[in-house]
């Protein structure tokens, strides 16, 4: 995948994540241990420079080389720093797929579970609903059996 055209992916997927309210937040450990990275600084310019490649009109994927000598006037960027900048973006974005991995299969349990409570909740009320309609009935059946037998019993001759 050629780094000219991984951005522009890159920023759609970040977009999504927002839009859907998973937006990544490193955690507080995390975030020490990324500090501690010999690589931050480089990591920081690196930033800089393709956040100022952004505002530019984006480049045809075959002119990978006329980037890497736009975005370094001194000389073009050497094969390993470009191996190394494609790495550290498939690693981020490995993380974030695994991290909405998590995320979805979290918010699916989280349904489940309000879904298991529902049906517990549904399962007493009409319970509940049974248990009246059974007391009733049985009320009823005894009043027409008072009214049935007072009713023989005042017709009876005497």
């Amino acid at each position: 995948m050629e780094s000219a055209t991984l951005w522009p992916t890159r920023s759609v997927q970040r977009l999504t994540l927002v839009l859907l309210g998973l937006a990544i937040h490193p955690r507080p450990s995390e975030r020490a241990a990324a500090d501690a990275a010999p690589w931050r600084a480089e990591l920081t310019a690196l930033e800089q420079r393709l956040r100022a490649d952004l505002g530019r009109p984006p480049v045809p994927a075959g002119n990978v080389a006329n980037v890497a000598t736009a975005a370094n006037p001194a000389g073009a960027i050497n094969n390993e720093t470009l191996r190394r900048v494609r790495a550290l973006v498939d690693e981020s974005e490995r993380r974030q797929q695994t991290e909405l991995a998590l995320r979805l299969a979290e918010a699916v349990r989280e349904m489940n579970a309000q879904r298991q409570a529902d049906l517990v909740r549904i399962d007493r009320n009409i319970g509940a609903m049974q248990n009246n309609t059974g007391r009733e009935m049985l009320r009823q059946r005894n009043e027409m059996l008072n009214y049935v037998s007072l009713r023989t019993a005042s017709q009876r001759p005497q």
